[in-house]
């Protein structure tokens, strides 16, 4: 089997509507591997524009996800610093 063309390749996807998942979703589908950054309350049924259907299945085939707070100011740094 051959390779495809973005084998090897690692994508950090942190989109939430049509544009980034759609954007994520071609990388995968060329062989990147693309990891997408969901919030805390992703799958929560009371979150806005939550809607775990078959486009959200589609739109996220061939990735990884992982779940990452990035509300919270500790640990966040500056670019002033």
């Amino acid at each position: 089997m051959s390779k495809l063309p973005l084998d090897g390749i690692q994508v950090v996807e942190m989109g939430q509507i049509v544009a980034g998942p759609t954007a994520g979703l071609i990388f995968a589908d060329m062989g990147a591997d693309v990891i997408k950054v969901e919030p805390p309350d992703a799958g929560t049924a009371s979150r806005i524009g939550n809607m775990r259907n078959g486009s959200f299945f589609y739109f996220n085939r061939n990735k990884r996800s992982i779940i990452i707070d990035l509300a919270p100011l500790k640990g966040k740094r500056s670019r002033c610093e």
